[in-house]
């Protein structure tokens, strides 16, 4: 059993890695009420104190104990834990709470610095804020922004903000931020999204907005550049680098489209720091199974499509359904969505290409500008073939009339840009690149040619017509529907009678037994798009060409080891694994990023299973100078961080360490694992009720099965 002293060892070295001295560490600290176990000196003057148990002991417990120590000596600050749960306080600022490591003496630094700073967020405007900018917000802006001061003034820790595509979240955010940073209540704040686009976007708009006052980057690779305030980074690069900051690293993360952050191993990255955390979502989870509210709270403040449109600052739709003969009791289903090479087979027909088209031009307003959301590369490039074909008018110059725009087209970047802002091309065809994130205000007309199982995706499609445009008199969008997806989601115009903006999978798909179960009975990870599934092929390069996984990272190991002489510098440093410069980043990029494999971290995630692995590490694994995590480790970090939001006794995590054990020796818990020794033999189900008292036990282990053992 391991004892206080045992715990005092895991302390020392937890100081260490925080960047505490051992000038700094005085142990058996006298105060009024007897010694405390440590204090920690700033500048040679007590700043905190730490009351350490035993492991088998509830350090929150000692909460109080320690309390008594810290004001004694006058500080707000204190620490209990028994090494494994660390509970963190300060006296000013709201209970105590669960954090995963001890902050560092710049975090006190910068508390010490903010406090003399601060000033009630009341005395910063709102409106005029971005004064310089001539910016006028909104009214739900200002709401938005007033109700997250409420929350901060109040001392909360997390919170969740649904606005509807096209509203305005990132300025809101913008603002809401600097006010923040003004007031003195935030120093370091981490703005996190899940693609880089949305990275360079949201750079662009803070860089704009608050540039001047705040040093602001982009965290690209797995150096952070300590000098700037603001961080804009990827769900994913975080995710390589989050161990390397000290939890009180940033004092504000806002998460862009949260629900994909909080669950699996993903969640390891917010559950790591102690910040003040803002869920930020257009289409947030609502399938009681995943909430994403059970994380962040329920939302602060909500403002959706219906209400967007209502007000006049979001465009209404209108729906035309063309049928396509798409039978969707045929298609196999992955556990996400559709399962890619099935849409690829039974929905990329020509003869229903050419249909596409056909009503298209029937119906659409002349000179509009449309995105296809197509199945494939393959049937993105077919679509936009058959259209060049259908108006050969527009096909001169250099111009096109409709344009394939994917991951994986050259001078990505550029195309959109010409779309956005160009006369030509009128049609962008795409497979799912569109469907966050890009701004796109003169589009007026939405073809779907996807059939999509998730509620998530087809409102993301959906926002891609919302935004308005005077320019070209878009009064409204058109939603082109040709593979059933809005009478699969029960959607219907604004101004129909029941009309709510939300939409929820109404169809019924066919189980392996081939009965008819409604969707809510199959899905259990529809808001998690992030998840990345195992396919037969890759699809690569402009063209979508189609190689086989296997081939393909056969490909990819031999390429490295090909190279590795190339490129003596680098490889040195990925065989020390030593962050590499974003320099030599782009230089290994560019060289694999080429025909006719088109090596692309995106690529080589799919190809390997492996939604969390950066190009260096794929490297690293090539070199063999590295391993993917096993299925142990993966479940271990889900496992740890879901504890992080939790507060279990020992006798409680002792049964949760059990279920886990379970899980990684087959398959996802269920009560009957509680029949089973060594639970059996203390009272089965009816004995871990008892344990976990006025908890749900059947919650937390359906919690489990769907927040970690994924």
């Amino acid at each position: 059993m391991q004892t206080e002293a045992d715990t005092r060892i895991l302390i020392d070295r937890n100081l260490e890695s925080a960047g505490w001295q051992d000038n700094q560490i005085k142990r058996e600290y006298p105060t009024l009420t007897g010694p405390v176990d440590y204090c920690l000196l700033l500048d040679g003057k007590p700043i905190a104190v730490i009351e350490a148990k035993a492991k088998d002991k509830d350090p929150h417990n000692a909460i109080e104990q320690a309390q008594r120590y810290a004001k004694s000596l006058g500080l707000k600050y204190l620490y209990s834990t028994n090494g494994e749960s660390i509970y963190f306080q300060n006296l000013d600022n709201g209970p105590a709470r669960k954090i995963t490591g001890f902050h560092s003496p710049e975090y006190f630094k910068r508390q010490i610095f903010v406090k003399k700073q601060s000033k009630p967020l009341n005395e910063i405007p709102i409106q005029g804020f971005l004064e310089d900018e001539n910016i006028n917000l909104r009214n739900y802006q200002i709401e938005c922004i007033k109700a997250i001061d409420e929350e901060i003034e109040k001392g909360k820790r997390r919170m969740f903000v649904e606005m509807a595509t096209g509203t305005g979240k990132t300025l809101t955010m913008v603002v809401s931020a600097g006010r923040l940073m003004e007031a003195g209540k935030a120093q370091k704040i981490l703005f996190l999204v899940d693609r880089n686009e949305l990275a360079v976007q949201a750079y662009g708009a803070f860089k704009k907005f608050l540039g001047k006052d705040f040093p602001v980057t982009i965290i690209k690779h797995r150096k952070i550049a300590l000098e700037n305030q603001i961080f804009v980074a990827t769900l994913q690069t975080m995710f390589n680098i989050y161990s390397n900051c000290e939890t009180g690293f940033f004092d504000l993360i806002i998460s862009d489209e949260c629900h994909r952050s909080i669950y699996g191993e993903w969640k390891a990255v917010l559950s790591h720091f102690d910040a003040v955390q803002i869920g930020l979502t257009a289409t947030p989870a609502k399938f009681t199974k995943r909430n994403t509210a059970e994380y962040f709270g329920e939302p602060i403040y909500r403002y959706d499509i219906k209400q967007g449109i209502k007000d006049g600052h979001l465009a209404t739709y209108r729906i035309r359904r063309i049928e396509t003969n798409v039978d969707r009791d045929g298609l196999q289903y992955d556990g996400v969505d559709y399962k890619p090479s099935d849409l690829e087979r039974k929905v990329n027909v020509p003869d229903r290409n050419k249909k596409i088209i056909e009503e298209y031009k029937k119906h659409a307003k002349p000179g509009q500008k449309a995105i296809v959301f197509a199945v494939s590369i393959k049937h993105a490039n077919q679509i936009c073939e058959f259209f060049n074909e259908k108006y050969p008018e527009f096909n001169n110059n250099g111009q096109k009339f409709a344009q394939v725009i994917t991951s994986q087209s050259e001078n990505v970047d550029e195309l959109m840009q010409k779309f956005k802002n160009e006369t030509f091309p009128k049609i962008a065809c795409t497979v799912d690149m569109l469907t966050t994130g890009f701004d796109a205000p003169k589009v007026e007309a939405l073809l779907m040619a996807r059939p999509t199982k998730s509620s998530m995706l087809y409102e993301q499609m959906r926002g891609r017509g919302t935004r308005l445009c005077p320019e070209v008199g878009k009064e409204y969008f058109t939603i082109f529907d040709y593979v059933g997806n809005t009478e699969a989601f029960g959607d219907q115009e604004p101004d129909a009678v029941g009309y709510t903006g939300d939409v929820q999978f109404m169809g019924k798909e066919k189980t392996d037994e081939g009965e008819k179960k409604p969707k809510q009975e199959m899905i259990i990870a529809e808001d998690v798009l992030t998840t990345v599934i195992r396919h037969e092929y890759v699809e690569v390069g402009p063209n979508g060409d189609k190689i086989p996984v296997q081939d393909y990272c056969v490909e990819f190991e031999d390429k490295v080891r090909e190279i590795e002489n190339k490129f003596p510098q680098i490889f040195n440093k990925i065989k020390k694994h030593v962050a590499l410069s974003d320099k030599e980043n782009e230089d290994l990029n560019s060289f694999f990023d080429k025909p006719k494999y088109y090596f692309t971290e995106e690529k080589l995630q799919e190809a390997y299973n492996e939604p969390l692995v950066d190009l260096q590490k794929f490297i690293e694994v090539a070199l063999g100078v590295s391993k993917f995590p096993t299925k142990k480790e993966r479940v271990d970090k889900a496992f740890d961080s879901w504890l992080a939001t939790k507060d279990f006794n020992s006798e409680q995590l002792e049964i949760l360490e059990i279920l886990k054990s379970r899980y990684i020796a087959g398959e996802k818990v269920n009560v009957e694992d509680f029949s089973r020794p060594p639970l059996n033999s203390k009272g089965g189900f009816i004995y871990a009720k008892e344990v976990f008292g006025d908890k749900d036990l059947l919650k937390i282990v359906d919690d489990l099965n769907n927040g970690v053992f994924l």
